[in-house]
Order: C-alpha cells, then structure tokens, then sequence
C-alpha cells in the first residue's frame, strides 16, 4: 500500500494509481412497479472494469433488486429489476427537545409516503458507487475509443464555449468539453405525472507522487429525468470533460 513518506529509494512507480469511479442515483417522486432499467457503465470493447465491485455494492447494500452486466444492442450496460419502488419523502430539519431533558435540543425530520409542502424532498432510492484499479495509464485527454467511457456515447460534439467558461473560470489550460448523446432502457407502470430521475456520473484518473501527489483525469456525467410509465428506450444527454489537471 503506497504511503506519503519513505526514503529515496521510493521510485515514482511505487505510487502509479490508475483508476475508474462509478456513481449512479435512482429517485422515484411516485410507486411504480414491474421495474426493469439498463444504463450505461464505463466500458471499452464490452468490456467494464468496475462490473464485478458494481455486482457486490448492489447485492450487499440493495439485496432485493436484481443486478446484472448484460449485453443490449447499445452494448455492455447495467440491468436492475424489482417488483416496486415506493418512494418515501422527507421534511426539511427540525429541532425537537431531547426526550427527558427538554433544555437540549435534537435534529429530526417528518418522513411521509407522498410530496406535500410539509414533506417535499424525495429520498433517493438507489445510490451505487463502484470502482477499479486498472494497470494500463489512462488517456485521460482523448478518453473516447481508447479508455472505459460510459456507452453508448454518439453524436459527440465539442462545445468549445462552455470550455472556454470552465478554462477562464477554473484555469484548466488543458481542459476540454463534449456533449453527446446516449441510451436509456425503462420499463415500468407508473402514474402519468411519475418522474423518475436518472443520475449518473463517471471518471477515470491517474496519480503518481513527484515531490507531491499530481494527477490527472476526466469526468463525464448522464442526468435525465423519466415522466409516466416507460416501456423501451430513451435517448438521453451526456457531458464529458476532459483534460484535467497535471500533465508533463
């Protein structure tokens, strides 16, 4: 396990991590039922680094749905199936006095089973979060056709003036920015006015230690809201950022 301190006998290789993250966050503002979602993973060529840590955060931490890495028509992604989503929403803080000693006072929330003013923040039903090391470095400056990317990805353009925003903003000289699009697949039943929201994010980093930890990356992210019920695909908006942070 590498470690900030050590004698100089330590060579930069002692501390190459190179590594891809996986979030995804799943919210239901209404119960809905029959559920079958496939969303897009990191992959390259089919093939998915984080798959087997994806497998295990879903069976320990939401044993009653059912996971899977499948192949579609759009390539390797994520299956999860259950019978029911049934949301639950919350209020925001409130102080309440400690039981047998009402001078302190504790923090507590109304919980409810549907949206009212009183109950307005839906809880997020599934929140996954994966990752893997990898050996090879990762091209983190042209990640798409040689790195794991969240796919399908098409129609890839490069929105320079959002680039140059971020570049002035947050001085990223190597920092570029694409908007593309991709794939979702949903079925479910639902109310009409049921909203569904999708959220998903990925990257891929490398870091070594040269008189101080450095690193680079790319991020990219897929959000997208789902009305009614479902019953096939949807296309959805992506952003990928690339070119973040050292590089010699």
């Amino acid at each position: 396990m590498p470690t900030l301190f050590g004698d100089n006998s330590n060579t930069d290789s002692d501390y190459d991590i190179k590594s891809y993250n996986y979030d995804l966050i799943i919210t239901s503002d209404s119960k809905i039922s029959n559920v079958t979602l496939y969303m897009p993973i990191p992959a390259k060529n089919n093939t998915s680094s984080i798959g087997s840590n994806l497998m295990e955060r879903c069976s320990e931490d939401y044993p009653s749905w059912n996971c899977s890495i499948i192949d579609t028509e759009y390539g390797t992604m994520l299956a999860m199936s259950i019978d029911e989503i049934t949301p639950i929403f919350y209020s925001d803080p409130i102080d309440v006095p400690v039981p047998g000693n009402p001078d302190e006072m504790e923090i507590t929330f109304i919980k409810s089973g549907t949206y009212s003013e009183e109950t307005p923040y839906p809880q997020e039903n599934i929140y996954l979060s994966a990752g893997a090391t990898v050996n090879d470095t990762i091209d983190t400056q042209n990640p798409v056709g040689t790195s794991e990317v969240l796919m399908p990805k098409f129609n890839v353009v490069e929105n320079e003036e959002k680039a140059a925003a971020m570049v002035e903003l947050y001085n990223k000289p190597n920092a570029k920015l694409y908007d593309y699009d991709s794939m979702i697949y949903a079925q479910y039943d639902a109310p009409d006015n049921a909203e569904v929201q999708i959220y998903i994010t990925s990257d891929g980093s490398n870091e070594w230690f040269t008189s101080g930890w450095r690193s680079n990356s790319f991020r990219e992210s897929i959000i997208t809201t789902l009305t009614g019920p479902q019953n096939g695909w949807s296309q959805v908006s992506g952003e990928l950022i690339t070119g973040e942070g050292r590089y010699p």
